[in-house]
């Protein structure tokens, strides 16, 4: 069986599963599992150095979303999320 790569591995979780659209981590830990990185002992420091960083799964999560607009996350989560991003310009710096 070819190795899928990320984007897609991330594409068929998102689609299965919507508490992933939601969470990053959950996402993360479903990709290793599916690669195989995480054993029955949970996931050891071999297999997380071996494994891709959580930055390309979370930026293959972006590109999914971004593709697939029914893969995005729950209205909950989004409403907070802008609220986040609205709120991040306002902040001052001070006090240096």
């Amino acid at each position: 069986m070819p190795k899928k790569n990320i984007y897609d591995i991330v594409l068929r979780i998102l689609q299965e599963s919507t508490s992933c659209r939601d969470s990053d981590k959950k996402l993360i830990w479903n990709v290793l599992h599916i690669m195989g990185y995480v054993g029955e002992g949970g996931l050891d420091l071999a297999e997380f150095m071996r494994s891709p960083s959580f930055e390309s799964i979370t930026r293959a999560r972006r590109k999914v979303q971004e593709l697939h607009p029914e893969l995005r996350s729950s209205k909950e989560v989004q409403k907070a999320k802008d609220l986040k991003q609205s709120e991040a310009g306002n902040f001052i710096f001070g006090g240096f």
